[in-house]
């Protein structure tokens, strides 16, 4: 019997090295040819990190770029091309003897590779299947994973954008938003012929490594943290497993109401996620956050006239705008928190009459509208809506909505209930209150780093009364302190003023407040090590420089401190355990909940989500990776489908054929009416209650050739029937004449041949 857990954690380990062909290579190889930031006179450690660095701020866009109009066969061979170049040149630089056959290692560096090892470990434990006997427990994050899965699958089908994995009206339908890092993940996948739900895994351990480079090298090239640099980026590593005081509020729903949340976050409709979760779940989010931050230091760096040639600053531009269109396609939620903080650095600039810097900033802008033309072409890309559909000619397009909007941060759903009483109902009373009302909210969500802003709010207020009586800083060094601030500042506006208005969940406030969580990261790790910004002065009577760096009190881990340490790491440890069990909770102990709809099988999930992926392993061997399904209506297994499903889907989210991803609301209606009577339910109509018409019986088709039929007019390869389904329990239905491929207590398959 295959052990499901066994084979994903060998295929996460064997494509593991393949993400070196896109995110250790390409940047080796520019920072060699370009000596960007001193490459080639670094250490073999920081080259590293550089290498990551250039990589995830380079090859988003370009990859992408060359995907519109070249496909895998072309640019996977370029990646090989550059790492056996990145090969070659560290081969030559060996055989000159510029690298010591003596092995050593600083005390530092052996922590910072122990600590990656372990980051890779907690995500081998924590996103593959866990198979006990005939049961089979996927993650909780399978959440997100299911829909990101069906991303990675299509993008080794098509270019970019990749094709909407969840809707096939006869052609191809592109992805609008949300597809560079896929197709980035498509690559190892092809390179190393593993599933694509094995290279997800493990491009969330490459975007927690990609993470800790960004912050080593924000640190010391912007930041300007000289001589703790090595101490502060290991206290930053380990600062990533600590996150806010969400446990507290997690027990105290349970003893109060028996409730266990499947993801400790979502006590707080607005939550600020923990780094791990975030890792887990959304790893490309975190990578846009590397990006921004990493061409951020590259356009600081490109703004210092008097340190580089004109062209070293040009190289640095591009590489800056490079790193924000990469971020713009990773994730537009991050991009736009970030694109707020530079445009408040702008005024600043201007504020403080330094116009050279303001028209380096358009220039870049530019530059990023010119790299990102196609991609913000796809965003606007809107298909007909239901309003077209055939009875409504004289009704005009629904227009899209607008990104987001004003508004400010809601209470937790627990905590709202109590403010409304309070004012009694009073509106102007509940918006004048709230903001009063966050402070312990945000208290909860950051934790030991909300100490951290206040200690550092504390210490930047007391230099700037030390330097008012005496010598004003350094320019360079005010220039960090408010720029740091601004970006403190234009996350948590983000956090507390703003909403998506494309979904449902303010996946906008979720994921821009990563801006603030980033500074806030940095200043933890400077304020642990002992370090703060330095910069090189000219003596007065020597030529020699000197280091100049404010006067600071080292930090002092005392009980308030330690005990927020404490909790946080208790925090994210509760949150890997139960992303890990909660489905296996779920059947054990009868754990229910709304955000988890698998757990609604009671003690069944285990063994028919076994049989679930059993049945696609069976359509694995039959059907070539091309090859078009359908599944029926599953309102508790539709992610579970598509976590396990390599093909192109028809309609992958009955209803509404994932249709804000790309494509026609008509079209979809009109596929709809046609799929359901496959399955015994009733086509949706525009407007109808989901929860409505799926318990409505429909007459299903009743015959093998009516089915065959059908498939051969909408070009379906194969159909997956569940217990869900009302045909499954029809004696008079089609699946009881055709040989399945699989078949089960739960789950048949069967092929349109």
């Amino acid at each position: 019997m295959t052990n499901f857990t066994l084979v994903d954690i060998f295929g996460t380990l064997r494509v593991l090295p393949f993400f070196a062909l896109i995110f250790l290579a390409p940047g080796y190889c520019m920072g060699r040819w370009s000596n960007v930031l001193g490459f080639r006179q670094r250490g073999a450690a920081e080259q590293s990190l550089l290498s990551m660095g250039i990589s995830i701020v380079v090859m988003p866009i370009a990859l992408n770029l060359l995907s519109r109009w070249f496909s895998l066969r072309v640019t996977v061979p370029l990646c090989w091309l550059l790492a056996a170049i990145a090969a070659a040149d560290l081969f030559l630089r060996w055989q000159r003897k510029r690298f010591s056959t003596a092995f050593s290692m600083r005390r530092s560096t052996a922590i910072a590779i122990g600590l990656a090892i372990l980051w890779a470990v907690i995500c081998l434990v924590s996103l593959p299947d866990l198979q006990l006997d005939h049961r089979l427990y996927s993650t909780a994050a399978v959440a997100d994973l299911g829909v990101r899965n069906a991303f990675v699958a299509s993008a080794m089908h098509g270019g970019a954008p990749p094709a909407n994995p969840f809707f096939f009206p006869g052609s191809i339908v592109k992805l609008r938003y949300y597809y560079y890092w896929y197709v980035m993940t498509a690559i190892p996948v092809a390179a190393a012929g593993v599933e694509p739900r094995a290279a997800l895994f493990a491009s969330s351990i490459w975007s927690g490594w990609l993470l800790v480079a960004a912050v080593s090298l924000f640190l010391k090239h912007f930041y300007s943290v000289r001589r703790s640099i090595r101490t502060a980026s290991v206290v930053a590593m380990a600062l990533l497993s600590v996150t806010g005081l969400d446990v507290l509020y997690v027990l105290v729903l349970y003893l109060k109401y028996r409730i266990v949340l499947s993801d400790m976050e979502v006590w707080d409709g607005d939550q600020v996620t923990s780094w791990t979760n975030s890792l887990l779940w959304v790893p490309h989010h975190v990578a846009a956050t590397s990006a921004c931050m990493l061409g951020f230091v590259f356009l600081w760096h490109a703004g210092r006239a008097m340190e580089y040639t004109v062209r070293e600053r040009i190289l640095l531009a591009i590489l800056a705008a490079m790193g924000f269109s990469s971020a713009a396609g990773l994730s537009v939620y991050v991009t736009f928190a970030f694109a707020l903080f530079l445009f408040a650095a702008a005024l600043y600039w201007l504020v403080t009459r330094r116009f050279n810097t303001v028209g380096l900033y358009l220039a870049v802008a530019t530059l990023v509208l010119l790299l990102s033309a196609g991609y913000l072409y796809d965003l606007r890309a809107t298909g007909a809506h239901a309003g077209e559909y055939a009875s409504a000619s004289a009704t005009t397009p629904k227009q899209p909505p607008l990104f987001a909007t004003l508004g400010l941060r809601q209470l937790p759903p627990a905590l709202m209930p109590v403010l409304r009483h309070a004012v009694h109902d009073n509106k102007l009373a509940n918006i004048l209150l709230r903001p009063f009302s966050l402070v312990p909210i945000l208290f909860i969500e950051f934790g030991f780093f909300f100490l951290v802003a206040v200690r550092q709010g504390h210490r930047d207020l007391h230099e700037r009364s030390i330097q008012a009586t005496t010598d004003q800083p350094p320019p360079v060094l005010r220039d960090i302190r408010w720029l740091t601030w601004l970006m403190l500042a234009s996350g948590l506006w983000v956090a507390l003023m703003m909403r998506s208005t494309v979904i449902s969940n303010n996946d906008l406030s979720f994921r821009g407040v990563e801006i603030a969580q980033f500074i806030l990261l940095v200043w933890g790790a400077a304020q642990i090590a002992g370090a703060q910004p330095e910069v090189d002065l000219q003596a007065p009577s020597i030529e020699t420089p000197t280091l100049t760096r404010p006067v600071q009190t080292p930090f002092r881990i005392g009980w308030l401190a330690g005990s927020l340490l404490f909790i946080g790491i208790i925090s994210s440890a509760y949150q890997l355990v139960m992303l890990r069990f909660y489905l296996y909770g779920s059947d054990r102990y009868n754990w229910t909940n709304p955000v988890i709809p698998q757990s609604e099988f009671g003690n069944r999930f285990g063994a028919i989500n076994k049989e679930l992926r059993d049945a696609y392993a069976s359509l694995d061997r039959v059907l070539p990776p091309s090859a078009r399904i359908q599944f029926g209506v599953a309102p508790k297994l539709n992610l579970q489908h598509l976590y396990y499903s390599r093909y192109q889907q028809l309609d992958g989210m009955f209803p509404g054929c994932g249709t804000s991803f790309g494509g026609s609301e008509a079209q979809c209606l009109r596929l709809e009416a046609r799929i359901a009577p496959l399955f015994g339910i009733p086509a949706p109509l525009p407007g109808t209650n989901y929860f409505v018409w799926t318990d409505v019986h429909v007459p299903t088709l009743t015959t093998a050739a009516a089915v065959y039929s059908l498939c051969r007019d909408l070009g379906i390869d194969a159909l997956v029937v569940t217990g869900e389904d009302p045909v499954w329990a029809d004696p008079n239905g089609w699946p009881h004449q055709m040989k399945p491929v699989f078949a089960s207590d739960f789950v048949a398959t069967y092929t349109c041949r």
